[in-house]
């Protein structure tokens, strides 16, 4: 009798037979494929726009008014960027909400690195509101710190007080009288002024302005009385006569203003507080485009005509890598948090 052949053992595959016997692919494995084919794609295409970058004009949205130190310092940069990047750069100035409409202008655009976004720290501040719709974590990646510099304490001459602590009695006996400029709620020099008054334990009649450097021709006219500055906004002021510069907000005399004393020298010790100005771009941006960006950035940094800029505003430079600016924004929002929550200072 003739035996059966045994049967051939067919090789695992993921198919499946039809209703005529055809092999027909498992669905499972087709969805994993189509995603595999996705996943390749994206990364092709982020990698292709990473490869071609730039191949337009960059925008950088500021939050600050034309003539603004924040103004100030991505204008002196974009000429050596523009020529780094071999496109055009250019500063799109965005006012108002202390920079949240700036903030939002960019958070909106695409993450392809052709919106970027000059932050300051009333962007980190910001999350310590009751509503943070935007915040630098959720909304935006590090690209580099550009510049860090201290406010200095101006008054208009009416004002009769040579040193910080007249400026302190003369509060003192007129509580609420003696006018100061802000940004508004949230604002970084809001913030420093409120820390001054706290500790002081003064009062003085805030005056809320569009966006920092705002005020200036008020304070000049002598409308407003005191005011929170970047030394690169008033310094030529303050050395024609026109403002009187009663202390600078940190641990050490700037070098542009050698004879003016710090706060802690003024008879508030306590009183510093710092400002920078760096830049972020979309959250999602590949990270080819951010190394590029932040290449660029440093190139423009160390020009002779920058560092000549910044040692005139008495500003140090930044140019640290993203990680160690992410380090660095974490660093001042811990800071600034606590004294936020153990003072009662309100931000908005």
């Amino acid at each position: 009798m003739k035996r059966s052949s045994p049967m051939k053992q067919r090789p695992h595959t993921a198919t499946r037979e039809g209703a005529q016997g055809q092999a027909v692919a498992h669905p499972h494995l087709c969805a994993l494929l189509r995603y595999g084919c996705l996943v390749a794609l994206v990364a092709t295409s982020s990698l292709a726009a990473a490869q071609s970058y730039p191949a337009k004009p960059i925008r950088i949205v500021v939050p600050t008014g034309p003539g603004s130190a924040t103004d100030l310092t991505a204008r002196k940069l974009t000429p050596a960027l523009s020529a780094g990047l071999g496109q055009p750069v250019v500063v799109d100035n965005r006012l108002g909400a202390a920079g949240l409409i700036a903030m939002q202008e960019a958070a909106r655009a695409s993450p392809d690195g052709y919106t970027l976004h000059l932050a300051t720290m009333t962007d980190v501040l910001r999350e310590f509101g009751s509503s943070a719709p935007i915040t630098i974590a959720r909304n935006f990646l590090p690209v580099t710190r550009l510049v860090l510099s201290s406010y200095v304490i101006v008054v208009h001459p009416s004002v009769p007080a040579g040193s910080l602590k007249e400026l302190i009695d003369l509060a003192k006996a007129r509580p609420g009288v003696i006018t100061h400029a802000s940004t508004g709620p949230g604002g970084a020099a809001t913030l420093a002024a409120a820390l001054f008054k706290h500790t002081a334990g003064i009062q003085m009649l805030e005056v809320p302005y569009k966006s920092f450097g705002a005020e200036i021709p008020d304070l000049m006219a002598g409308h407003v009385q005191v005011a929170f500055e970047a030394i690169a906004v008033v310094g030529q002021h303050i050395r024609s006569g026109k403002l009187r510069a009663l202390a600078v907000t940190q641990a050490r005399r700037n070098s542009m203003l050698p004879d003016v004393p710090t706060t802690t020298e003024g008879g508030v010790p306590g009183v510093e507080a710092t400002t920078f100005s760096g830049i972020l771009t979309v959250a999602g941006t590949p990270a080819a485009i951010v190394a590029t960006l932040h290449q660029q950035f440093v190139r423009a940094l160390n020009t002779p005509e920058f560092r000549e800029y910044a040692a005139a505003n008495g500003t140090s430079i930044g140019g640290e890598p993203p990680e160690e600016f992410a380090a660095f924004l974490s660093a001042e929002s811990a800071k600034w948090g606590r004294l936020i929550k153990a003072s009662g200072i309100r931000m908005e």
